[in-house]
């Protein structure tokens, strides 16, 4: 007999391991060679290879997790930050089910008076039975606050593009290379340096976000050397402001506000043309290290009356990107900006991990809805327990108390083989 590798055996016996079921974890030198020859020799002896997401799945079906631990199982796994990690962790550890189970605890105190009502005749029950539309209310306003909850959380973990963008040389790659902490653009005195845009990425707080740099927009000449490169370059600058949920507009603090910057930066709002909600806008002044002394407050926190009928108003902060001066307000103040529209109220709520969830809790507020119509309008009970049930049956499913075979299996398949 071949020798196949020195190990060591790990015994789970029922109960024990991370399915619940009786298992044995066989550990080797981790040689690929060495791996390969033992799943050889256990795949010939009738041993299986594991489906994505089987271990985690055979743990749900035996009891060692609830449907919601099971999906965060797969979110700890794809945890980019530390925030994400976190929460991950805290739905493995029961939060989304146990919140859940409160909504429930309301809804079922309706149930069990109106199931009551329903099977017995009312000589025959010497008390009164009350229902409590409280319940219902309170039910309905958890779930509210859940799905706030994930919106913010949605918006907060989904990568949000802020475009620099402003006259040629004023400073755009020098504040792109001081945001990322690398030297990535080319900085040049040269007017038209930058003729295609640099993207890099970095987290803020945790917040995900991609940097665009931008060629700088100008009126071109036929004198203007590669004019048609250049002009390439400001094409793309503009699809890429047009598509930008932060735009950090740059001017040259030792010119300060000239009219070019008015009208570029009408020009870059008309790309959003009529949109409700146009993008925010963060006004930079650079270059306040070539000033011979301090500026004034007011030359840079005051917004140029030209753009006082902007829907969505600027701020403004004074930098210079060359030496890194007040790159920390500026970042702040991005995160300030980005965060603007996030309330802080939802915070430490459990986070729902995925859009099936999401939308089983809103099937779940939809009935309830109309159980609070149905009683404010004195509808038969039986109608309301057929929309009580509805609520119960879509909370139940969250949990994986109400078994669907074809949900598991989509759950699961997003798994990677192995866990």
């Amino acid at each position: 007999m071949q020798k196949l590798d020195r190990a060591m055996i790990t015994v789970y016996r029922g109960g024990k391991s991370y399915t619940g079921e009786e298992s044995a974890d066989i550990t080797i030198h981790g040689s690929i060679a060495g791996i390969q020859r033992l799943l050889s020799t256990l795949y010939h002896v009738g041993f299986a290879a594991a489906e994505p997401g089987e271990f985690t799945k055979r743990a749900f079906l035996n009891g060692k997790l609830d449907l919601t631990q099971a999906e965060a199982v797969h979110e700890v796994i794809q945890a980019q930050n530390s925030s994400s990690h976190i929460e991950a962790l805290e739905k493995l550890a029961g939060s989304v089910f146990s919140y859940i189970d409160t909504i429930k605890q309301d809804v079922l105190q309706l149930v069990a008076a109106c199931r009551v009502s329903l099977d017995y005749p009312e000589d025959e029950i010497q008390e009164r039975i009350e229902f409590k539309t409280e319940d219902i209310q309170n039910a309905i306003n958890k779930i509210d606050a859940m799905l706030a909850a994930y919106q913010i959380h949605k918006t907060r973990q989904s990568t949000l593009r802020i475009v620099i963008c402003g006259q040629t040389n004023v400073g755009k790659s020098s504040l792109f290379n001081a945001l990322t902490r690398e030297e990535r653009a080319i900085v040049s005195s040269t007017h038209g340096t930058t003729r295609d845009f640099l993207e890099s990425s970095f987290s803020l707080r945790d917040i995900p976000i991609t940097l665009y740099d931008t060629a700088g927009i100008r009126s071109l000449t036929p004198q203007d050397k590669d004019r048609s490169i250049e002009e390439a370059g400001i094409e793309r600058s503009k699809e890429l402001i047009a598509h930008a949920q932060l735009i950090l507009f740059m001017v040259d603090m030792h010119r300060g506000w000239t009219e070019k910057d008015t009208v570029l930066f009408q020009d870059m709002l008309a790309l959003h043309g009529k949109e409700d909600t146009p993008p925010a806008v963060l006004i930079v002044y650079n270059k306040c290290d070539l000033l011979a002394s301090p500026p004034s407050e007011a030359v840079y926190t005051t917004i140029p009356h030209a753009l006082s009928a902007y829907k969505n108003p600027s701020s403004t902060v004074c930098i210079s990107a060359k030496q890194y001066r007040n790159i920390d307000v500026l970042l702040s103040n991005i995160y300030t900006v980005l965060c603007k529209d996030m309330p802080s109220s939802y915070e430490g709520l459990p986070q729902l991990s995925s859009e099936r969830q999401k939308t089983l809790l809103e099937e779940s507020k939809s009935a309830l809805v109309e159980v609070a119509r149905a009683l404010e309008h004195s509808l038969p009970l039986d109608m309301i327990s057929l929309d009580l049930d509805q609520a119960l049956s879509s909370l139940g499913k969250i949990t994986g108390e109400v078994l669907d075979d074809d949900v598991l299996d989509l759950v699961f398949s997003s798994f990677c083989v192995g866990k």
